[in-house]
């Protein structure tokens, strides 16, 4: 059974309905349903007064407040303006100057090429080459605007109805403009990012032919070529190794060899892509020059024309499939046929930091309370231990409050956030504790700011006694994180945590948890 809209309109599959607190009108637009959260912002699904349906992104507060991320934010949309394209989104709308700037694209229902892959396996080979043409056809019209796109990955590739589409032109720039990112900040994602981007050198055309290579590598094994590992790790390998291409197809692999060349000059271009037809360019002797963008005229000022960002699944850009719902297209096949509509319609937490691309791994708090490095890995949540629980704790709270201090980086930095998220506590000890509504947690870096936006849920095992409450097992097998740093985003999974203990006080409306010995502090009302 669909959900419904406020105006009775069903909604499509992953889209889900409006909270109270959510806007019922962006610009001129009616907004229908909620398809995620990402990491700049909450994406809507909207529809124009002729009944178009968007995709439209509201930029969080802490950004729109940033004068600087609003100048970036003017200038990508700008930039935007300049690509013309059926390989990918359409730019319909944005109010790049209110309280709250939203973009809004075209809504193109479809899974992500990580979700098909993920769920019916690799691609077969024509479809890899059908998927290639498409891609290429995007790149040579984003470089032909004179743009980069810098993140070309499976999550950025919706399988419409009509073929594939390139989306998250959110950090895609003009080649030619002036970064106001933090010097030295990547962008990209690691398992696709070229080693120009990981050494902190300008991309060029260049760049996105290498993530070609590595999409259709993913798409024809599920695989990708430098393995799966921490962000600091995959730039070293990206930058020193070479890629593990044994389970490539015969047919693909010199391809895929030629566009994950280390020196840019030794790529093919995307016009050798799209000229080769039925075959696909392999290895070229380098030149020693690095191709260049074509750059053009600034843009003009916007009027009413939007910037794209990011899509999701069947949305648009700023989301990656773990955070946010994969909406399918409304007359696909089911799951099992997708290949043959495919056809025919055609991540461990790291950042990278200074001018030297030197890499350095985050380390994490724990998520139902203060952040405990080092001592023994958690018991397991299906142990069957007795568990002690003051029943004052047990039933549902909904934090309103939260500071603590986290080590990020080897840094200390004081956050606050996670107002909403919503503590289950059942009389057998067992914790759920839900994000999905719960905000942003932020904090100042000297790198600048960042945002840890949390989903889904996460399991704890929970005893009480002598004012205590201990955590003595984790799960967040079932929760995912989007963090943001200086603009730089990157999704994973929470790793498991330390047992770990809070005093705790507790009535009939207000539960506290407080750290003994460091800066954790919470409270939650009683919701039920």
């Amino acid at each position: 059974m669909s959900a419904s809209s406020p105006g009775g309109a069903s909604l499509p599959a992953g889209v889900t309905p409006l909270t109270p607190t959510d806007p019922r009108f962006l610009g001129v637009h009616r907004v229908l349903g909620r398809i995620g959260r990402g990491g700049m912002g909450l994406v809507f699904l909207g529809e124009t007064r002729t009944g178009t349906r968007l995709a439209i992104k509201v930029v969080r507060p802490e950004y729109a407040q940033d004068t600087e991320f609003r100048t970036r934010f003017r200038r990508e949309a700008a930039a935007a303006q300049r690509v013309h394209s059926r390989f990918t989104a359409a730019l319909v709308d944005a109010d790049l100057d209110g309280p709250a700037p939203w973009i809004a694209t075209e809504y193109i229902p479809g899974p992500t090429l990580s979700v098909v892959v993920s769920d019916d396996g690799p691609l077969a080979e024509r479809d890899v080459r059908s998927l290639i043409d498409h891609l290429a056809g995007a790149l040579r019209d984003i470089h032909g605007a004179g743009l980069v796109h810098r993140d070309l990955k499976p999550a950025n590739v919706l399988l419409g109805p009509d073929g594939p589409r390139l989306i998250d032109m959110g950090i895609a720039r003009a080649a030619d403009a002036t970064s106001l990112t933090v010097t030295g900040m990547q962008l990209g994602t690691p398992m696709f990012m070229a080693p120009e981007q990981a050494t902190v050198d300008e991309p060029t055309a260049a760049t996105d032919v290498w993530a070609l290579g590595a999409v259709a590598y993913f798409a024809a094994t599920g695989k990708r070529p430098f393995g799966d590992a921490r962000a600091d790790i995959m730039y070293y390998r990206v930058v020193h190794e070479e890629p593990r291409l044994d389970a490539c197809p015969a047919t693909l692999r010199p391809f895929v060899e030629a566009c994950l060349t280390k020196d840019p000059a030794g790529r093919p271009t995307v016009a050798e892509i799209l000229d080769a037809g039925a075959g696909l360019p392999g290895p070229r002797r380098s030149t020693g020059m690095t191709p260049d963008v074509p750059i053009a005229p600034d843009p003009e000022p916007m009027d009413d024309t939007p910037a794209d960002d990011t899509q999701v699944p069947g949305a648009v850009a700023g989301l990656d499939p773990a955070s946010g719902p994969d909406a399918a297209p409304a007359a696909a096949p089911a799951a099992g046929n997708r290949r043959g509509w495919i056809i025919g319609g055609l991540a461990a937490a790291g950042v990278v930091l200074g001018g030297t691309g030197v890499a350095l791994a985050m380390n994490w708090p724990l998520a139902g309370g203060p952040q405990v490095l080092g001592g023994p890995p958690p018991a397991s949540l299906s142990a069957t231990t007795r568990s002690e629980i003051d029943p004052c704790v047990v039933g549902r709270w909904e934090q309103t409050s939260m500071t603590d201090t986290w080590n990020l980086l080897g840094e200390p930095v004081a956050v606050t956030g996670w107002n909403g998220r919503v503590l289950e506590i059942q009389p057998d000890g067992t914790e759920t504790v839900t994000y999905d509504d719960a905000d942003p947690v932020t904090g100042e870096m000297s790198v600048g700011t960042i945002v840890d936006t949390w989903s889904g849920t996460s399991t704890y095992r929970i005893t009480t006694s002598d004012g205590l409450l201990r955590f003595t097992a984790t799960d967040h097998s079932g929760a995912s994180v989007d963090r943001d740093l200086a603009g730089f985003t990157e999704t994973y999974e929470p790793p498991s945590a330390p047992s770990s203990a809070v005093a705790y006080t507790c009535d009939e409306a207000t539960l506290t948890q407080r750290e003994q010995s460091g800066s954790y502090e919470a409270t939650f009302t009683r919701t039920g």
